[in-house]
């Protein structure tokens, strides 16, 4: 209940950024001798729209060390990496508002991604970590680019974050670690266009690279009773993302 609280809180908040948007572009910014652009008006104020996302995940773990959580002690560790790899296509959806000025295109949108993954196991002795991606992913990114009137297209970069969680497990045969869950954000950069189909319709293709480093910890109660251990390892997320969607304007 908590998770779906906490990812409904943080979608909430970043649409209530993109609502104060238009209020901002009238009250804050004045645009003198604005060009009107003919067929811009595609690519105008709020948008909603879904995409296919296939996406070449990576999360590579290394540093490996695990003891009993109190007191806290090392007993055991590897230098081994391991890697938790994952290629899938998954539906999302976006939320945005962008601006057409003078040919120059701006705005921000909003991603919500579903899909889940399993890692491969990875064991040392008796023990045994395992890895997943899972739930939803999150993503806010700002746009910037130029609208070619001739092609009826916006050509763009853009950079923002991402969030997506992955849980970390142990397991010992006696039990599963209670999960780890990585939740620090990813930076993101990519490059897009967008092109008009039918009206206020458009249709949109975009890459996508994330990467972030992080560490993380879990804590393991055996079913038997015996003492909480605990498991550290450092993670390495490289994430590649290619996206083909639609989107309605209004």
């Amino acid at each position: 209940m908590s998770r779906c609280v906490g990812g409904s809180m943080k979608v909430l908040t970043i649409v209530g950024m993109l609502g104060s948007l238009p209020a901002f572009a009238g009250s804050s910014l004045v645009v003198r001798n604005v060009e009107v652009v003919e067929g811009a008006e595609a690519f105008e104020g709020f948008s909603v729209g879904l995409d296919a996302v296939y996406s070449h995940l990576g999360v590579d773990r290394d540093g490996l060390e695990w003891g009993p959580a109190k007191p806290r002690g090392k007993v055991g560790s590897s230098d081994e990496q391991w890697t938790h790899s994952r290629c899938h296509i998954d539906p999302a959806l976006n939320l945005g508002y962008s601006r057409v000025i003078n040919n120059w295109y701006m705005g921000l949108a909003v991603d919500v991604a579903f899909g889940k993954s399993e890692g491969d196991k990875f064991k040392v002795d008796e023990l045994a970590w395992a890895s997943s991606t899972n739930g939803m992913s999150y993503g806010i990114k700002a746009k910037a680019g130029y609208y070619f009137s001739k092609l009826k297209s916006v050509v763009y970069g853009l950079a923002g974050v991402k969030w997506r969680e992955i849980d970390f497990r142990m397991d010992d045969g006696a039990g599963v670690a209670s999960k780890a869950k990585i939740k620090s954000p990813a930076f993101l950069v990519g490059a897009g266009i967008e092109r008009e189909l039918y009206k206020k319709f458009t249709v949109s293709a975009e890459y996508e690279y994330s990467w972030r480093n992080s560490s993380d910890t879990a804590y393991f109660k055996p079913d038997n009773g015996a003492a909480t251990l605990y498991t550290d390892a450092s993670q390495k997320l490289r994430d590649h993302t290619f996206k083909v969607g639609v989107k309605y304007h209004f």
